[in-house]
């Protein structure tokens, strides 16, 4: 049976665990106790007929327990980014989650499942956030899908975890056409050289009539190389500098009885 592993993020208090627990056990919890980290499965049936596992590790958005976030991060397969619409600190937060996941599994946006979630909608006397901000967040991010949720009135969730679960699929279809347009690409690549190899032989006095010309210009491109070797030197400076501030926790404390839990539905 296929698995998929799912990672839930977002800002503390936005109600990460509210939305996994009523998803997979049907349930609401009253009270908030922040969480260290709890894996919580459930198989699901697709519309071909298909059981799949979905393992949903819910982590905790207190800044203890970041250390562990690479991890969980670098092995999921999907995201769901939740941000509580009665907070505008936590839909900000988004961006910086979806550029850290960006960095840690050293992929673009589009490539990422994801779906964003602005949970508590039943508090609309509350709202700080509007919609349209997180319809035009997804727009610019090219990718991911939104919903707003409330896990107290069960709003929304079957819906945004059956979204994310055909994006996994899409996903995996778009693999062997990615595989096949590679190979494609280097067989034209090989006759290309087949080509400048035959007419390698007879424009051998053109280039080297070209070499004293081009040794001229490689002088002022050695300090625009110079300049792009920077740049990396910072980025990497700045991503060794981010991912060190992750690894400064030492040891962490699993929550008691934090056992996975397994329920069986039908999605999609």
């Amino acid at each position: 049976m296929q698995t998929f592993k799912i990672v839930t993020l977002g800002a503390s208090g936005t109600g990460k665990t509210s939305l996994t627990v009523r998803f997979v056990n049907g349930d609401f919890i009253e009270s908030y106790d922040p969480t260290i980290e709890d894996l919580y499965r459930k198989v699901i049936e697709t519309n071909k007929g298909e059981n799949c596992v979905l393992e949903i590790m819910d982590t905790s958005g207190t800044e203890r327990f970041l250390a562990m976030r690479d991890l969980y991060i670098r092995n999921a397969q999907a995201f769901v980014l939740v941000y509580s619409i009665t907070s505008r600190v936590s839909f900000i937060e988004l961006e910086n989650i979806k550029n850290y996941i960006c960095q840690v599994k050293e992929k673009s946006v589009s490539q990422i499942p994801i779906v964003v979630l602005g949970n508590k909608c039943d508090l609309e006397e509350n709202r700080a956030v509007f919609p349209e901000e997180v319809e035009a967040l997804i727009k610019r991010w090219g990718s991911g899908e939104f919903m707003e949720t409330s896990a107290r009135i069960d709003m929304n969730i079957q819906s945004a975890f059956d979204q994310l679960v055909k994006q996994l699929f899409i996903k995996q279809t778009e693999k062997p056409s990615s595989k096949k347009e590679k190979k494609s690409n280097l067989s034209l690549i090989s006759s290309s050289n087949s080509t400048t190899s035959i007419a390698s032989s007879s424009s051998l006095s053109s280039i080297s009539s070209s070499v004293s010309s081009s040794n001229l210009s490689s002088s002022g491109n050695n300090q625009s190389k110079e300049n792009i070797s920077n740049s990396y030197s910072k980025e990497n400076v700045q991503r060794t500098s981010s991912i060190n501030n992750f690894n400064k926790i030492k040891t962490l404390k699993k929550k008691k009885g934090a056992s996975p839990k397994e329920t069986k539905c039908s999605i999609m």
